[in-house]
C-alpha cells in the first residue's frame, strides 16, 4: 500500500505536537516561580525532609520515628542532601537555590510513556 506523498507521516504528527511546547514553557513557568517568589513551606515537610538531608550533610539532628520504623522513604532527604553537601563549601544560598530548583522540577514519569 503506497501513502500519498502529501500525507503526514507519524512521526511529522509527533514533531508538530503541542506538547513538548508546553511542557517547556511550564517547566520555565516553574522554575522562574522557584527562584522569585518565596515558598510556602509546612513545618512537616521542613521537618521530615530539609532536616533529615541537612542531618545527613551536617551530622547533627533528631531521626524522627517515620524514618526509624521505616514508614518514610530516606529517597528525598538523599536527594536533598546532594545540594547541601555540594553548597557546604560555598555558600548556604547556593545549596538552598539548588534544592527549590530541584524541587520545581516535574517528575518524569508523565513523559516516559508518552507516545
Amino acid at each position: 500500500m503506497r501513502l500519498h506523498p502529501n500525507a503526514a507521516s507519524p512521526n511529522a504528527a509527533r514533531l508538530s505536537s503541542p506538547l513538548p511546547a508546553c511542557l517547556g514553557v511550564a517547566l520555565i513557568l516553574r522554575l522562574c516561580t522557584a527562584l522569585v517568589f518565596p515558598n510556602y513551606a509546612a513545618p512537616d515537610e521542613v521537618f521530615q525532609y530539609l532536616e533529615q538531608a541537612h542531618r545527613l550533610v551536617f551530622g547533627q539532628g533528631y531521626v524522627p520515628w517515620e524514618f526509624q520504623v521505616g514508614l518514610r522513604s530516606w529517597l528525598i532527604p538523599l536527594l536533598l542532601a546532594a545540594p547541601m553537601a555540594l553548597a557546604h563549601g560555598f555558600a548556604p544560598w547556593i545549596g538552598l537555590t539548588l534544592i527549590r530548583v530541584l524541587l520545581s522540577a516535574p517528575p518524569p514519569c508523565p513523559l516516559c510513556g508518552a507516545r
